[in-house]
């Protein structure tokens, strides 16, 4: 696989309370670089929150390559009040894909 450039387009954050939250999550891209095929990549998110209430934060994938990533800790995590927690998410790219650019 060529250039295999990945994005973070989406991740939900689904709080229980109806008061204001401010997250962020950065960097807001993950570049894997050249993986082949059956290979394996890992890249670190951090994200954040400046609020003062615990969040339950759900990961949701989108794209070509939703079927390829994922997370050791799973789809959801606890985010404390006013803290930041680094994520690892994982590429593997199937053996049978095409060479090319894939994002998602």
């Amino acid at each position: 696989m060529k250039n295999g450039v990945i994005s973070l387009l989406v991740i939900y954050f689904f709080v229980h309370s109806a008061s204001a939250v401010s997250i962020g999550a950065g960097p807001s891209t993950l570049d894997y670089g050249k993986l082949v095929r059956g290979g394996y990549g890992e890249k670190d998110v951090i994200v954040s929150t400046s609020g003062n209430l615990d969040l339950i934060c759900t990961i949701e994938y989108k794209g070509e390559i939703k079927e390829w990533i994922s997370r050791a800790g799973g789809n959801q995590f606890d985010l404390e009040k006013n803290s930041r927690k680094p994520l690892t998410f994982y590429v593997q790219p199937p053996e049978e894909i095409e060479n090319g650019v894939y994002t998602g």
